[in-house]
């Protein structure tokens, strides 16, 4: 029998008091499994356990609009709560889902069981892989979970209504997580009760439906309880810890940036952000952090993992990484080991670029796909340049072509180029890309150098990766469509703002460049 307790509208540390309090009690076997709605007043911004404040949160946003900002006891990545939302969370035994053995099995029979529920509403709802319940491809419900020794503590997220304004200003949405939906706004990601039945359904009518489905879906029977006067005392025990910095910020604070390469490696089962220290003299990572919105117990396993690679030969990366996982028992949800070594390699690669006279941030600026930055210096054939960094008002903004008449940067480069005797094409949109990067690839063109937005080469990494090119690419400067919220602009044609190339950079890039005869 599952207990069900609602402690109501608290603040984010309340709230994140009570998870830990709970998952602890439960582990010590002082309370039974035990069902929690919760809900929070004021807002407040929740960065995932793994995360670091400053990279997922807009700081001043949140000051300014009175949201709280706080850290989940869970994994996964940073999410957004107001009074529109239900959180609900199942703190049990592992030994209460006996079919299910792993992370990824457990999320599963979870969600599914949770959909069931919305179904019941009328909704046509599912689980999507990793950890998402959707209707028709809009996320309703996101979800992410922590151990303690044999329990869980899996908790949820139902959009009832929601201020998508809040939503997108307070959290650093990672434009990387689309690429495998291709949807062009926030809007058209998310959905809620609200928009799925033309109004909002009786709390009390929402509860009992996902009860109704995680019973169907789990064999769960449920009642109402209460909470113990021991149950108090840890709360109130735990509150100032959840309310200090020191849990907020987090106590892995990101290196300088003079002194780091940066990574970030992304697969179906999450995105892993790296910051590597390295002593480029004697080739060995001297500090590491890993952070990301992916789901690994033990928690500390992380912690494990960058106190492992300390002092360790670059060359030696892939077995220091193997051995760890091989010898400690990790549970990852959508990962592997592998993923974290790809992740580190990432960042590492970057130190040929050091060699080359790039500074730190000059690296974490470029990113090679399908070759090394000396392989693709050395066989360079093509530039491409977006069209948004030409004027707006300019005639050739949307075509390819450039008169070169001194009033944007992009006349610049295309000097820059073809007195290197490079070919050189404006890039339109998504299409335009993959359309071109064929093409050249059957005419003989053999690497390139492209400039373009952070937010667009992770989103259609994959695309750079299939083309088979090697290629290396170059950030562009100031707001973008993707920080605008305006992609969908964009891509038709309408985007009116103008973005710069990091023209010193491309420059030194391209006099690495060997001379082409054209």
């Amino acid at each position: 029998m599952i207990r069900i307790i609602d402690t109501g509208f608290l603040s984010g540390a309340e709230n994140m008091a009570w998870d830990e309090v709970l998952l602890k009690a439960r582990a010590e076997g002082i309370i039974p499994d035990t069902l929690r709605y919760l809900r929070f007043s004021p807002p407040v911004a929740l960065v995932g356990f793994h995360q670091t404040v400053a990279e997922e949160i807009r700081i001043e946003y949140c000051r300014q609009e009175g949201i709280e900002i706080n850290r989940r006891i869970t994994g996964g990545g940073a999410v957004f709560f107001d009074e529109g939302q239900l959180g609900w969370e199942l703190i049990a035994s592992r030994k209460s889902i006996p079919t299910c053995l792993t992370m990824e099995e457990i999320t599963a029979a979870i969600c599914r069981a949770a959909a069931r529920g919305l179904q019941i509403l009328g909704l046509d709802a599912g689980f999507r892989p990793r950890n998402d319940i959707e209707i028709q491809g809009r996320k309703i419900s996101g979800t992410g979970a922590a151990f303690e020794a044999d329990v869980f503590l899996f908790q949820g997220t139902l959009l009832i209504d929601f201020n998508l304004e809040h939503l997108i200003k307070a959290l650093r949405i990672p434009i990387e997580k689309l690429s495998h939906r291709e949807l062009t706004s926030a809007r058209e990601r998310v959905t809620s009760l609200k928009e799925q039945l033309g109004e909002i359904p009786p709390l009390e009518k929402v509860k009992k439906a996902l009860e109704k489905g995680l019973s169907t879906g789990l064999g769960f029977q449920f009642k109402q309880g209460r909470i113990t006067k021991e149950e108090e005392a840890l709360f109130r025990q735990k509150l100032s810890k959840m309310q200090s910095s020191e849990w907020i910020q987090g106590t892995r604070i990101p290196f300088r940036p003079q002194e780091v390469l940066h990574s970030i490696h992304k697969e179906d089962g999450g995105l892993i952000r790296i910051a590597v220290r390295v002593d480029l003299k004697k080739e060995r990572i001297k500090d590491i952090l890993i952070t990301g919105d992916f789901f690994i117990h033990p928690q500390r396993a992380i912690y494990d993992l960058e106190t492992d690679l300390k002092n360790t030969p670059t060359r030696e990366l892939h077995q220091r990484v193997d051995a760890f996982f091989k010898k400690n028992w990790v549970e990852l949800l959508g990962l592997s080991s592998e993923d974290f070594y790809r992740a580190i390699q990432l960042a590492l690669d970057k130190i040929d670029y050091a060699h080359l006279g790039f500074t730190f941030s000059e690296a974490d600026w470029m990113t090679a796909f399908n070759g090394t930055l000396n392989e693709i210096l050395e066989q360079c054939d093509l530039l491409l340049l977006p069209y948004c960094s030409k004027l707006p008002e300019c005639e050739y903004r949307y075509k390819n072509g450039c008169v070169q008449c001194g009033l944007c940067m992009i006349g610049e480069a295309f000097a820059l180029a073809e007195s290197k005797g490079l070919k050189v094409m404006t890039i339109q949109n998504y299409e335009h890309l993959v359309e071109t990067l064929e093409q050249e690839k059957r005419n003989g063109t053999r690497a390139y150098i492209g400039c373009c937005c952070d937010a667009f080469q992770l989103k259609r990494q994959e695309a750079f990766k299939e083309a088979g090119l090697p290629g290396l690419l170059i950030d562009i400067e100031n707001t973008t469509c993707y920080e605008l919220n305006q992609e969908k602009e964009a891509y038709l044609g309408q985007f009116q703002h103008q973005t710069y190339l990091r023209l010193g950079l491309l420059e030194k890039v391209l006099n690495l460049v060997t001379h082409r005869q054209r």
